[in-house]
């Protein structure tokens, strides 16, 4: 772990959150890279509750990411992949989906200062977003993800 570079801002928010986690006792695999996650600032602290789902979302966004761009390269090379490409798609953004419909069941059970915690850590993530005009991570975490799924919790 020392020699990563934590000027890398996905790195940097995948480390803190998988400290939090083992401080809180539970293990954490990190089975893809956060991508595109600003870090002018510090983090907004975030309850603990959460920060299981958190992770498994930021995840499967990152695996979201990874396939949109695989089947953009696809589509670009016009190979015969196009189908698996897109059925790849179709899997990671239902997973994607099912992490944020977690995690926004999760942000129902917090208290009043906990969901004022997690809305000001939304509000650090989104304004850096926008600040690189990352316009790709936007879509994929709050408007595809974020807010489909308060959407459809509010549909039930």
């Amino acid at each position: 772990m020392a020699n990563i570079k934590h000027n890398r801002p996905q790195l940097r928010l995948s480390d803190n959150i998988s400290r939090e986690l083992r401080r809180l006792g539970q293990t954490v695999s990190l089975q893809a890279e956060v991508k595109g996650i600003a870090c002018d600032t510090r983090m907004p602290s975030l309850p603990e509750s959460i920060l299981v789902d958190l992770h498994s979302f930021l995840v499967a966004c990152a695996e979201l990411t990874e396939a949109t761009s695989n089947f953009v390269k696809t589509v670009i090379n016009s190979s015969k992949k196009r189908k698996t490409g897109k059925a790849t798609l179709i899997s990671t953004r239902s997973q994607r989906d099912s992490a944020a419909d977690e995690l926004v069941f999760a942000a129902t059970k917090l208290s009043p200062s906990e969901i004022k915690e997690f809305s000001s850590w939304c509000k650090w993530l989104e304004r850096g977003a926008i600040k690189r005009k990352d316009i790709l991570f936007l879509d994929i975490v709050f408007e595809e993800g974020l807010k489909a799924a308060f959407d459809r919790a509010l549909e039930t």
